[in-house]
């Protein structure tokens, strides 16, 4: 059960830890799709 739980703690950290480091990968993907089409980013 306690090996769960710190199974748990440390999928949540490592997953918030990845989206902070990938965030500005991801916002100049955004950025240049937008500029480089008309349309949404997202379909």
């Amino acid at each position: 059960m306690f090996y769960m739980r710190i199974k748990r703690i440390i999928d949540l950290l490592l997953s918030v830890i990845g989206i902070i480091i990938l965030s500005p990968l991801f916002l100049i993907l955004i950025i240049s799709i937008k500029l480089d089409s008309k349309g949404p980013v997202l379909f």
